[in-house]
């Protein structure tokens, strides 16, 4: 997170030589039989447990902000 600015790892990663991307994958889905311990420092990192809910709301702030400049949601494709 440090490096990067999020917790979104690619599943292939590897990191240090630990296979980075399959623990988070792991996390996400053993997040209600980890530890409350885990899951607070997991949350205290910015730790994202639901990564499509996390995607819609940043998809939906970035069409807050271009309906507030341009005055529309026409987005064109590029």
């Amino acid at each position: 997170k440090a490096r990067e600015g999020h917790c979104y790892v690619e599943v292939k990663h590897v990191e240090g030589g630990v296979r980075l991307g399959s623990w988070v994958v792991n996390q996400r889905q053993r997040k209600k039989t980890l530890s409350e311990d885990q899951v607070q420092r997991l949350d205290a990192i910015g730790f994202v447990w639901n990564t499509r809910t996390d995607h819609w709301g940043q998809g939906i702030e970035a069409l807050m902000r271009f309906k507030s400049r341009e005055g529309h949601c026409r987005v064109p494709i590029s």
